[in-house]
């Protein structure tokens, strides 16, 4: 038996495959349906999805064998990678010095005839392999090579859509950590944020903005409700021509004024806002609201 070579790339093949996060997980009816046409199409007893690891074969899906992982140095897809752009063939392992004397070949599963297609990634790494295995010499037709290549490369479309599936939900739980540290913070900083979309004529309000006003969580918020909020006089005008400037001539404001709100509660808030211009034409204004009651009322004293 010869013991297959490392790929001159091995490092990055492994580094490539971990990110994958593949190995070890449960069977999947998608990669099982493959295994399973693959060993109809070819009339052989066993058919795999093997992935190669630093140290074994795992099976991703196992089609006629009990087994789930085996030594990498047994593996006749180890050898079978070395090869990416190539169809590995063993018409009869017994009459081949790699495999002769492998126990897999000499005990169960008796593995004489071997085709194993690689499965390589768009970056060019071979991960393992889809092979079919029999216990009695032969070979395949041009067209059975042919489905195997097609079912092959549906295992890696497989496993790409895996781990972008993975990115996402990864990319889900972080977007969804970081509204929650936002709320929070914001929250703790009496910060609140609003947004007005001058394409679609729309006014928003966060949660935060809607409490500084003290108006109930189903207030629909629009511009000029929310002018109106400002004290009566210079900061309801000084307010008015911020918002005049910034949509008509994009320009930012940065204001502390007196609001009276929904309860009839006067208390100074900073207004904040920018400007957002898309080929040439303001799309949207925004900013923050932020309660500065406290620290105004600590000044005066």
């Amino acid at each position: 038996m010869i013991t297959p070579k490392m790929p001159a790339n091995e490092q990055e093949r492994l580094q490539a495959l971990y990110e994958y996060d593949i190995l070890d997980t449960i069977p999947e009816k998608d990669f099982d349906y493959l295994t399973m046409i693959a060993s109809q199409i070819c009339d052989t007893p066993i058919s795999l999805v093997t992935i190669i690891d630093e140290t074994r074969q795992w099976f991703k899906s196992n089609y006629g064998l009990d087994v789930r992982e085996t030594d990498r140095v047994y593996s006749f897809c180890a050898h079978a990678i070395n090869t990416p752009q190539t169809i590995m063939v063993v018409p009869d392992s017994r009459l081949d010095e790699r495999f002769a004397d492998n126990p897999f070949v000499t005990n169960k599963p008796n593995a004489v005839f071997y085709a194993g297609v690689p499965l390589v990634t768009e970056n060019g790494f071979a991960l393992g392999t889809l092979c079919v295995i029999d216990n009695k010499p032969r070979t395949l037709k041009e067209e059975q090579f042919e489905a195997l290549r097609a079912l092959s490369n549906q295992v890696v479309k497989l496993l790409e859509l895996r781990k972008k599936n993975k990115e996402l939900v990864e990319t889900k739980e972080a977007l969804e950590k970081s509204i929650d540290l936002y709320a929070q913070t914001s929250h703790v900083a009496r910060v609140g944020g609003w947004e007005i979309d001058l394409i679609r004529n729309k006014f928003s309000w966060t949660n935060v903005t809607k409490e500084i006003n003290e108006v109930t969580a189903d207030f629909v918020p629009e511009l000029r409700k929310a002018v109106n909020f400002y004290k009566e006089g210079d900061d309801r005008n000084q307010i008015r021509l911020a918002f005049s400037n910034a949509m008509d001539h994009g320009e930012p404001f940065d204001i502390e004024a007196r609001i009276i709100t929904a309860k009839g509660k006067e208390k100074w808030v900073r207004t904040k806002g920018e400007v957002k211009k898309l080929n040439g034409v303001y799309t949207r204004v925004y900013g923050i609201l932020q309660d500065i009651n406290d620290q105004k009322m600590r000044n005066i004293k």
